[in-house]
């Protein structure tokens, strides 16, 4: 079994997954989207099936990192107060006081008995998700999708940033592969798993959260890793990648000299 943090650590140390110098130098006079915290601007919505809406409302009002957004009709979840306690890095507590509190993801109660929580980065995808178990019951709310955008982002400066909602208004660009159906389906999982070594990365794809709550933060800090990792060599490509090669060239590049 590979242990997640050191195999990062390994790839860090070999420049593998580290941000080159001439990272900003692909954009053709473009500005490559970074957030306020200078991690990847790499758009995510986790998708919760709400349970208890009362006692959700109730939740939210007595967290005091929660403010209510009416004009938008959204919860906003801030750098203040709670959650400033689960680890976020130290740029997190240098943000220039004029552009505090820091918004770190954007909470949207729907009809459906659903909420949608829009963030900005891989990073703040895993600590969202830790925050909300550990404030939020299960149940009352349970995350149970995360839909991920795995493009780097670049435009020309005068343009108005985009928001996260903006990446994941048409649905049906959203890439599910849904291997739980056809689990019981031979033919059908063969089939599926036999494409995966040349399948490209999709822009859009929507993956189920059950792993999370299996196996905890750690795993979602490697597959966040792992999907920086794909946004970049995506970014450095002119071609579509596939992530079977790209995590194979990683893993020799990491333990071919052992």
């Amino acid at each position: 079994m590979i242990e997640l943090e050191k195999f990062f650590d390994r790839i860090r140390n070999s420049g593998a997954g580290r941000a080159p110098s001439s990272l900003f130098q692909r954009s053709y006079g473009r500005r490559l989207m970074m957030t306020m915290t200078d991690e990847l601007f790499l758009p995510a919505r986790i998708v919760y099936r709400v349970k208890n809406r009362e006692e959700l409302l109730s939740k939210f009002q007595n967290l005091r990192c929660m403010m209510y957004d009416p004009f938008r009709v959204r919860w906003m979840w801030q750098y203040e107060f709670e959650a400033t306690r689960i680890g976020f890095p130290v740029k997190y507590r240098l943000i220039p006081r004029e552009r505090q509190p820091l918004v770190l993801a954007s909470c949207y109660l729907l009809d459906c008995g659903a909420m949608h929580v829009y963030v900005r980065s891989a990073l703040r995808v895993s600590k969202a998700l830790v925050f909300f178990e550990r404030h939020i019951p299960c149940a009352c709310a349970r995350a149970e999708y995360m839909d991920e955008y795995n493009l780097l982002t670049a435009q020309e400066p005068q343009r108005p940033l985009p928001e996260p909602e903006d990446f994941f208004k048409d649905e049906s660009r959203i890439r599910f592969h849904n291997i739980e159906s056809i689990v019981y389906d031979p033919a059908r999982l063969a089939a599926e798993l036999s494409a995966i070594p040349e399948r490209t990365l999709e822009p859009l794809e929507r993956h189920r959260l059950r792993a999370f709550y299996e196996d905890g933060e750690e795993h979602m800090k490697g597959a966040m890793q792992m999907r920086e990792i794909m946004a970049m060599a995506q970014y450095f490509s002119d071609t579509p990648i596939k992530p079977y090669q790209v995590i194979r060239e990683l893993f020799q590049n990491v333990y071919g000299n052992r």
